[in-house]
């Protein structure tokens, strides 16, 4: 059998020839009876707006990709994968998603957004959202499988997360970069105070790394201490947090503490 790598071939497309998966497994995940559309009906109207209402529900985290789009663009470092839509004969411009429906639903989404006047973007930016990159999948001598094991390879075995330190260093360098703190979280996916969270963090740890006694010590493995002390309000005001200086200003507790 031929690997799964050869049976994919890159392919230029563009968003509205991408239709989302309507028996996407992952919609068991709402706790709904799964339903089998056939295969004929993947391109009405209906059926898609269905789809993409489904996949809006929190379970799927796609208010968060759409934002995280919006603030940095789409960025296709992992590509969406497709197959030819099977429905009808002589429609060869349609393809369906077997990888990637989150990012496309949140495209699409942006794109409504924008037709609607809810949102404005540049026709740079609009170009980014609708021309697409993708890997097609000759599922006509790929086996059946393949379309489980390619979103499989991604959400089962899963791609490795950031750590926590990790992502509050990626916080702290979009924020002097001058985004807004709101724009900072929606480009990493985080809510706005889980990230601000992040951003405290990571400056008591940097005010650690300059003290003259304990900086040696100041290492990124340290990180979960500070989270732990700003999660509890009675250590962060006996540490005499400074949300404007961004440090803690009772030195004598934070010798102390360190």
């Amino acid at each position: 059998m031929a690997s799964l790598a050869s049976l994919l071939t890159p392919v230029s497309l563009k968003l509205d020839q991408l239709l989302l998966d309507p028996n996407n497994p992952r919609f068991s995940e709402l706790g709904e009876e799964l339903n089998s559309i056939p295969e004929a009906r993947f391109a009405d109207e209906k059926v898609q707006l269905k789809t993409r209402e489904q996949m809006k529900s929190s379970v799927f985290d796609v208010s968060e990709l759409k934002d995280t789009i919006k603030v940095v663009g789409f960025l296709p470092m992992d590509r969406i994968v497709v197959r030819k839509w099977r429905g009808k004969p002589g429609i060869n411009d349609k393809f369906v998603v077997i990888e990637g429906n989150r990012r496309v639903c949140a495209l699409k989404w942006l794109i409504d957004l924008h037709e609607n006047g809810k949102e404005t973007f540049s026709e740079e930016q609009l170009n980014n959202f609708t021309n697409l990159e993708c890997l097609l999948l000759d599922d006509e001598i790929a086996p059946e499988s393949a379309t489980l094991i390619l979103p499989g390879l991604r959400h089962v075995s899963g791609i490795k997360e950031w750590g926590a330190y990790q992502k509050a260093k990626a916080v702290y360098a979009l924020r002097q970069s001058g985004l807004s703190p709101q724009e900072a979280a929606q480009s990493l996916g985080l809510s706005t105070r889980a990230a601000n969270t992040a951003y405290s963090c990571y400056l008591a740890l940097e005010q650690m790394k300059a003290h003259e006694e304990f900086g040696e010590h100041a290492t990124p493995r340290l990180y979960s201490y500070f989270e732990e002390t700003f999660k509890r309000p009675d250590v962060k005001d006996w540490l005499d947090w400074n949300k404007d200086e961004g440090k803690f200003k009772n030195h004598e507790h934070l010798a102390e503490f360190y």
